[in-house]
């Protein structure tokens, strides 16, 4: 199950008729540039390389884990204290803030190209009628 977790991805698993002792919260932002299907498309290793090493070989999540820069675990106590808010995790932030007239430029180049395949989709469609 995926989880939409403020600025990041969490993956959560939850095994049948064993106890949740610890919870992992991979952090997959922080360190990797903005991610784009233009210009910087998503890399296995640059973007889950460090996920598929921490997480462990068992693709059902019974490897043991080892904690990394990215990877943290927290107890059941710890996220219990915090009444089980996740926001006191590690959370991507940016090292530095440009101004909003930069965050304006990159949406309205994603848009562009969205809109370009929308254009080609449609007239890859037109020509079929």
């Amino acid at each position: 199950m995926y989880i939409l977790y403020l600025n990041y991805l969490a993956e959560l698993y939850l095994f049948k008729g064993k106890p949740t002792k610890d919870v992992w919260v991979y952090d997959a932002r922080t360190g990797v540039e903005d991610v784009t299907k233009f210009s910087r498309p998503l890399e296995f290793e640059k973007h889950f390389g460090d996920f598929v090493k921490c997480y462990g070989e068992n693709c059902n999540g019974l490897s043991s884990r080892t904690v990394s820069k990215n990877f943290e675990r927290y107890t059941l106590d710890e996220i219990e204290v915090k009444n089980y808010d996740l926001s006191f995790s590690k959370v991507y932030q940016p090292e530095t803030v440009e101004k909003p007239l930069f965050y304006i430029d990159k949406l309205i180049n994603n848009f562009q190209g969205q809109l370009a395949n929308l254009q080609e989709l449609k007239g890859i469609l037109e020509s079929k009628d």
